[in-house]
């Protein structure tokens, strides 16, 4: 699972989306321009090595040719079964036709 963002002053919201997607998701990324500052890079290039997230910077010049750059590969992480079971429960009361083509 990634968490991508086109501003750059989001990296903070997109670290802690990706952080909570940890809970039911085995990877999590986060995904940035590299128009973000070297000062906001370092801090998030730090905080996903410390949380085990990825972290892959891309060039928003030209949307055909993303020039996507892994900063840091993620770490396999098991989910929080309460979770994932939890969120597999919504999902099937929402949209049960779309659950069981899924996973049935």
């Amino acid at each position: 699972m990634a968490e991508i963002k086109i501003d750059p002053s989001q990296s903070v919201v997109a670290f802690g989306q990706a952080i909570a997607y940890r809970l039911f998701a085995t990877r999590v990324s986060v995904v940035m321009p590299t128009t973000l500052s070297t000062e906001d890079q370092s801090r998030l290039e730090s905080f996903c090595q410390l949380f085990g997230l990825g972290l892959v910077l891309f060039s928003p010049q030209d949307p055909a040719e993303p020039d996507f750059q892994i900063r840091v590969r993620s770490q396999a992480f098991r989910p929080d079964m309460y979770y994932a079971n939890e969120f597999a429960r919504r999902f099937h009361e929402i949209a049960p036709a779309k659950f069981n083509a899924l996973f049935a």
